[in-house]
């Protein structure tokens, strides 16, 4: 067991834009999750692998990792604080326009959103919503605006 752990990752082409060096990364095994950071970037694809090969490395002080397991590695691409974020379903897009119903006191609301960055099914909210609003996540395809709603929880 070693103090620093360093690990190989290979990234497409399509995500290699989104790697740069002194990124966060965490190291996830057996539950444990060590911190770490991207310590290279290849600038070049490994043509047996069809990916670019980036380097990071963890600290692993307290020995809580062995060395030569398999770990799942992330790399953090996006930072945000305070982000909206909602899962892809939530959002009826009419016209190449995004919207949303939100609750407004017992009735349907149709709200005109800003979408952002998106991940898998999670897309951010950069614009139309704000904390606390209440977004209505089933039932929105038979909503109208101002139509009264039932709130099930």
């Amino acid at each position: 067991q070693v103090e620093k752990l360093k690990a190989r990752i290979w990234v497409s082409d399509l995500d290699i834009v989104k790697i740069q060096k002194g990124q966060k990364a965490q190291a996830v095994w057996n539950n444990i999750t060590l911190e770490g950071q991207v310590t290279q970037v290849d600038l070049s694809m490994n043509k047996m692998k069809q990916a670019f090969a980036v380097m990071v490395e963890f600290d692993n002080k307290n020995k809580e990792i062995p060395f030569g397991v398999t770990a799942k590695i992330i790399v953090q691409t996006y930072d945000k604080n305070n982000a909206i974020v909602t899962e892809r379903k939530n959002i009826i897009i009419e016209n190449n326009n995004h919207y949303v119903f939100i609750n407004n006191n017992g009735s349907a609301k149709k709200v005109s959103v800003v979408t952002g960055k998106s991940s898998g099914i999670d897309i951010e909210i950069l614009n139309g919503l704000e904390v606390g609003d209440e977004l209505i996540v089933e039932g929105q395809m038979l909503l109208e605006d101002g139509k009264k709603i039932k709130i099930i929880e």
